[in-house]
């Protein structure tokens, strides 16, 4: 039998529940044994919040709108295999069968609770998925590969030029958003070869702006489209749409990219 650590430490914990009853029981149980809880109301919800914000665990239901727990749950794993993280997953399910338990572990989570749950089950699975995986928590600072952006590498690749610099951003944040359309066109139609192309395309060009991210799920997007495994590739494109998003709250204004490049006006 599990037992629960008195010393338990405070973590931020994402939680992704549409139901407004079973989400204001998680929230208050949560907070009660001292977490702090950021809240989603479906799959792309939960995949906004993880791309903006460090979570230590995460707790998902598995039927939601817009988005289920299942998909969002692959689309987070995709994102941090490519950062190299693993953050402790547990589905939120009103089924304790073994194949609604077994669909939870294939989709990537870690664990499962049953629905009506009790505080017990809440704490029990905290302190399990700590205990588990405990070098998920507080990940250390991404390499260059997996940063947003990694100004210092742009920089010095360019010779120092924050003006040539600006300008790539100017043509990149122009002519991602029409990659991504081309693969998101190209799946619909089945064609893996023109997604690959989009793919590979869109590699390239974040290679060219230290957009280090999106390179390494531009790569991932262009080695699924050589495989046809076009269900996969799309989940990862909600997951590479998002991330551009990102960029463009960082560095889309001149302003802002000026601050992250560390030079004048």
């Amino acid at each position: 039998m599990f037992h629960v650590s008195r010393n338990r430490q405070p973590l931020r914990i994402l939680l992704a529940e549409d139901d407004l009853v079973n989400q204001e029981v998680a929230v208050r149980m949560l907070q009660q044994i001292g977490h702090t809880v950021l809240v989603a109301r479906d799959g792309k919800e939960a995949l906004d919040v993880h791309s903006r914000e460090e979570v230590d665990l995460i707790f998902i239901d598995c039927r939601m709108p817009r988005m289920d727990g299942f998909e969002a749950t692959k689309a987070i794993r995709l994102r941090e295999k490519l950062l190299g993280r693993h953050t402790p997953i547990i589905a939120l399910t009103a089924s304790a069968t073994v194949p609604a338990r077994e669909s939870c572990l294939e989709a990537g989570m870690d664990g499962f609770i049953t629905k009506p749950f009790v505080r017990k089950q809440i704490e029990e699975a905290v302190d399990k998925a700590i205990a588990m995986k405990p070098a998920c928590i507080r990940p250390t600072q991404d390499s260059a590969r997996g940063e947003i952006f990694a100004a210092k590498e742009c920089l010095a690749r360019l010779d120092g030029d924050a003006q040539l610099v600006a300008s790539l951003i100017d043509v990149y944040i122009a002519e991602a958003p029409k990659r991504l359309a081309e693969m998101t066109s190209a799946i619909a139609a089945g064609d893996s070869k023109a997604a690959g192309m989009a793919a590979h395309s869109l590699q390239g060009a974040s290679a060219g702006v230290s957009a280090g991210r999106l390179q390494n799920i531009a790569g991932q997007l262009e080695t699924l489209a050589e495989q046809n495994r076009l269900e996969e590739m799309q989940t990862l494109l909600t997951v590479a749409k998002m991330e551009f998003q990102r960029l463009v709250q960082l560095i889309g204004d001149p302003q802002k990219l000026r601050h992250v490049l560390g030079v004048g006006s």
